[in-house]
């Protein structure tokens, strides 16, 4: 069984939200007060986004011909 879209959406949207929130944090806060949430906030948001974005490429389409008798 392979992977679905939204599997490897999250994976992959977690992956970078775990190292752009880092990025953002390492570099513009300041204090830890302000750094956590920014950090949660970013890599949730990028795991739902990576699930939206893996649900669209998981669409299947089957088309059904009905032939005359």
């Amino acid at each position: 069984m392979e992977p679905g879209g939204r599997t490897i959406g999250v994976i992959v949207g977690a992956l970078g939200g775990l190292v752009l929130g880092g990025d953002l944090v390492a570099h513009t806060a300041h204090s830890e007060a302000a750094a956590i949430p920014l950090f949660l906030g970013i890599s949730t948001g990028s795991a739902i986004a990576g699930y939206f974005t893996g649900k669209t490429s998981d669409r299947r389409i089957t088309t059904i011909r009905i032939l005359p008798d």
